[in-house]
């Protein structure tokens, strides 16, 4: 910028240098000329331009007017001529120059006034301020001066022309009469004390209310009489509603600080706070009030008198730590009452830091947990009591989490496994269990942990020697008030030798069995021998002589047809006798009652579970709800469904390659017969149409009759009894019964 300024001024030279050759050439009159281009040079451009327009115009002036014309020469006759244009030109730039230096001073004066007009009205504009000047020798003040800004603050419009008193005035008198002889007695005071100052409501002409802050100022004669009154006027009406506002938010924070105090003199809790350094300053009335102690006496480190001698060394310690690491604590301390009784407290503190993260003050809060503490210690003696018991419990007990994790085992279950808990917890129950039982062990446990039920099963566990036993494990849940698990609770009783009991009775009821299955069959093949054995020798004799009268010659073909006859009602009578039999095992009487066919399974489920247990094979029920009763003798059918039930576990004895299943369903078949269906996994039939007649039997010992009797029992109930082989493998018996009676029999 400033060289750009440079080249305007200098060129501002060489251009009016210029121009006035070119004007002075056709005229033939340069001095003039050269003369007024070095005034402007020398006024617009400066010193600087002026000498340069001096040396441009000389050069110029001998170059085209001065013999020798054309050529930088001066003939001696020029000479006086030449020095009197360049001694002119010289003496016009000293001129303009003299001339600048003289009126410089003067343009900053005027420059500088006019600033500060300049700063002082927006002074008074930015802050609102008016200034005014009004003659103090008359009463009411006549006005001489206000500010524009004053004209503004007035509501008047502004103009040279201030308004009269009586108009100012107005202004005033509209917020109220009194204001007027107010400002009065403002301006007498001004002339005693030099200076006044105060507040008055205002009414502008646009009719908006305003606070005005008018400020008076006394300026004295030689003879110090008040002369002149100079002032301002301040629109205040933002302050003084933010000083009512602030006033009613005093008000307000000291009524909230007078409720906070009672809300902490009334809390059920020591509540103190500290210094930065930890020295107290300040404790609620229920802390006084429980030490006995005063505010005085409390303060700084006078509180630690009120703490338990045993307690004051880890707490002075706690709370230094706390003061060097800056953050939140809590510590238990004994506090002593004022009638010299100690109780527990929960010491518990948070530093409050300002906006730089410093740490201005500690507050706390001292919790009484007197009560807490004794039952904790309760707590502890019964836990103590209560695990002493469970340590003495001749039983093998355990606790899991709700997710079934186990989180505690008595000393009797570690001790029979020979282990530890860290074992336990790294390989868990199956390590232990027998191979056979691990997976319809944790089988069992997962559903009953998704289901939330009561779990209870049968394995095998393996002591510290290696040896096996039969256990019974029970689990049951414990709930919350939402009905959700909190923990498992368990228990393993040795059942091994009950088991070992069991096998031998169900032994030896398997030997008696066979031994009465043989001796009945004795009885009834005697009976049955005795029974036909007539007809048949009969039958036999009389075949024996028709043959006879038919070897004769001639033949005897009258008596022989006579014979053949007396054969053949021999014949039926031994099938009447086989009719009788049949109907031994049909004829027996009923008791007819209403049955819920659901229930009955369920009976004999429950009959057959240890036995479907030991036969290690897995019982699934399917039976539909709501089914409709029946009509018939529960114990029957009690007898028909266990026949078949036994029949599908025995099917399974010989199968390895799959797992033992057992499944019974029951639906309705239509809308007057029930359908249940009893489906095993075993080796299936070869011959189903064949199973139930009599003496026909697929087992090794097996009489043959035990199907026939349930076809006889379904038949009674006028239902249907009929058996198939399943899709893969196994069998399936399937009977129907009718859902009311169909005849008289029932």
């Amino acid at each position: 910028m400033v060289l750009v300024s440079e080249l305007r001024r200098y060129g501002l030279a060489a251009i009016s240098c210029g121009l006035a050759l070119a004007v002075a050439w056709p005229s033939d009159a340069p001095t003039s000329c050269f003369f007024l281009a070095v005034m402007v040079s020398s006024l617009y451009g400066g010193k600087g331009p002026g000498l340069m327009s001096v040396v441009l115009s000389t050069l110029s002036y001998d170059y085209f007017f001065l013999p020798p014309r054309f050529r930088l020469a001066i003939e001696p006759s020029s000479y006086v001529q030449f020095a009197v244009f360049l001694t002119a030109t010289l003496l016009i730039v000293g001129l303009v120059e003299a001339k600048r230096r003289v009126e410089e001073p003067r343009r900053q004066v005027a420059a500088s006034v006019q600033r500060s007009e300049y700063y002082l009205a927006e002074a008074e504009r930015l802050g609102h301020i008016g200034s005014y000047a009004s003659n103090a020798r008359v009463n009411p003040p006549e006005i001489r001066y206000i500010s524009a800004e004053m004209f503004r603050i007035l509501g008047f419009p502004a103009g040279d022309v201030p308004p009269t008193t009586e108009e100012a005035g107005k202004v005033f008198t509209a917020a109220g009469p009194e204001n007027w002889p107010r400002i009065m007695e403002l301006y007498e005071t001004a002339r005693r004390e030099k200076i006044a100052d105060g507040e008055f409501p205002a009414v502008l002409p646009d009719g908006s209310n305003r606070m005005i802050h008018i400020v008076a100022h006394t300026v004295y004669d030689a003879a110090g009489g008040p002369d002149e009154f100079i002032g301002t006027c301040v629109d205040v009406t933002d302050q003084h509603r933010a000083r009512t506002e602030l006033q009613k938010a005093f008000d307000e924070i000291r009524k909230s600080e007078n409720q906070l105090r009672a809300i902490i003199n009334t809390i059920p809790a020591f509540a103190w706070s500290a210094r930065p350094d930890g020295s107290a300053d300040f404790f609620n009335q229920l802390y006084l009030d429980y030490t006995g102690l005063s505010a005085e006496q409390a303060t700084g480190r006078g509180w630690t008198v009120a703490v338990h001698p045993d307690d004051l060394n880890d707490l002075a310690d706690y709370w230094r730590s706390v003061l060097a690491s800056g953050e939140a604590g809590e510590v238990e301390a004994r506090l002593r009452r004022f009638d010299g009784t100690y109780r527990w407290f929960l010491f518990r503190t948070s530093p409050l830091h300002d906006e730089s993260g410093n740490i201005v003050k500690w507050y706390g809060i001292n919790a009484d947990i007197e009560d807490r503490k004794l039952a904790q210690d309760a707590l502890r003696t019964s836990e103590r009591d209560l695990s002493s018991i469970i340590e003495a419990i001749p039983s093998l007990v355990w606790c899991a989490d709700p997710d079934g994790e186990v989180n505690y085992l008595n000393g009797r279950m570690l001790e029979y496994t020979g282990t530890t808990s860290g074992a336990w917890e790294q390989f868990g129950l199956t390590n232990f269990l027998h191979p056979d039982d691990v997976e319809p062990t944790a089988r069992a446990w997962s559903g009953a942990i998704a289901t939330g039920e009561t779990h209870e099963i049968q394995c095998r566990l393996r002591r510290s020697d290696g040896v096996y036993r039969w256990f019974q494990v029970l689990g049951h849940p414990a709930r919350n008030n939402e009905g959700g698990v909190t923990r498992w609770y368990g228990l393993l009783i040795d059942i091994d030798d009950r088991k070992n009991i069991e096998e031998a009775l169900r032994n030896s009821e398997t030997r008696l069995s066979r031994a009465a299955q043989t001796a009945t069959l004795g009885e009834l093949s005697a009976s049955i021998a005795h029974e036909i054995n007539q007809p048949l020798a009969a039958a036999l004799t009389n075949s024996q002589v028709c043959i006879g009268w038919l070897s004769a010659q001639p033949p005897n073909v009258a008596k022989a047809i006579a014979a053949g006859e007396r054969a053949v009602c021999t014949v039926k009578d031994a099938g009447e006798v086989v009719r009788r039999i049949r109907a031994l095992f049909k004829g027996a009487t009923l008791e007819n009652v209403a049955l819920d066919l659901n229930e009955v399974i369920g009976e004999v489920l429950r009959l057959i579970h240890g036995e479907a247990a030991r036969r290690r094979v897995e019982v699934e029920a399917d039976l539909q709800a709501e089914l409709p009763s029946l009509v018939g003798d529960r114990v029957q059918l009690q007898q028909l469904i266990r026949n078949l039930v036994l029949n599908g576990l025995e099917a399974m004895d010989q199968v390895m390659d799959r797992p033992k299943k057992l499944l019974i369903r029951s639906r309705r078949h239509s809308p007057e017969f029930v359908l249940v269906e009893i489906q095993d996994h075993g080796v299936g039939l070869k011959e189903p149409d064949k199973v139930f007649d009599a003496f026909y039997t697929t087992k090794e010992n097996g009489m043959g009759m035990g199907l026939a009797i349930c076809r006889s029992i379904v038949e009674a109930h006028h239902g249907r009894l009929w058996a198939a082989s399943g899709e893969d493998y196994g069998a399936v018996f399937c009977f129907t019964l009718p859902t009311r009676p169909l005849g008289t029999s029932l």
